[in-house]
């Protein structure tokens, strides 16, 4: 079996892999997808930085860092909140969440992340998260698999047991 995580939709046509951990929004058509976790974001940033956040309002003095996963997500929390004048296009572009985590930690500004992959540094005291609103959405992390494949042995035990701490977690 070829497991494989993915940002992006995994084509099982083209591509040699039997299953994908991936962020998704929508259905495909002969692909079955199991919801583990809510793409619901919010602020993380450096101790040193939430302590000048009290008030969203805040963030038009902070560098914000964009995820290209989520490219308008500030947008998006900025006008949820009914927070206006802040552009929320602004700030370095990276896509990987761990690279997004490390440049928080270091002080050099606050993003939009999922709250559970950041659940360690925040509980480590690395990161902060100045505001509780999240942002949400329609995307959700998946697990997904072409339909041909779902009576595989090692596929049916892996997606009860990933399903399973999911449900628990």
């Amino acid at each position: 079996m070829n497991y494989t995580t993915r940002l992006t939709p995994m084509d099982f046509v083209a591509e040699d892999v039997d299953a994908a951990i991936m962020l998704s929004e929508e259905a495909v058509p002969g692909v079955i997808r199991h919801r583990l976790v809510a793409d619901a974001r919010l602020p993380v940033c450096a101790p040193v930085i939430a302590a000048r956040l009290h008030a969203p309002a805040d963030l038009a003095r902070e560098v914000l860092i964009q995820q290209t996963t989520r490219p308008r997500g500030w947008v998006e929390w900025l006008e949820q909140g009914g927070v206006a004048g802040i552009d929320g296009l602004r700030g370095p572009l990276m896509q990987h969440t761990a690279m997004v985590a490390e440049a928080c930690v270091v002080g050099l500004g606050v993003a939009l992340l999922p709250r559970f992959l950041v659940d360690r540094e925040v509980r480590d005291g690395r990161l902060e998260t100045p505001f509780s609103r999240t942002l949400t959405g329609d995307a959700a992390f998946c697990l997904a698999y072409p339909e041909a494949a779902e009576e595989v042995p090692a596929l049916r035990a892996f997606r009860d047991w990933l399903v399973q701490q999911a449900t628990a977690g």
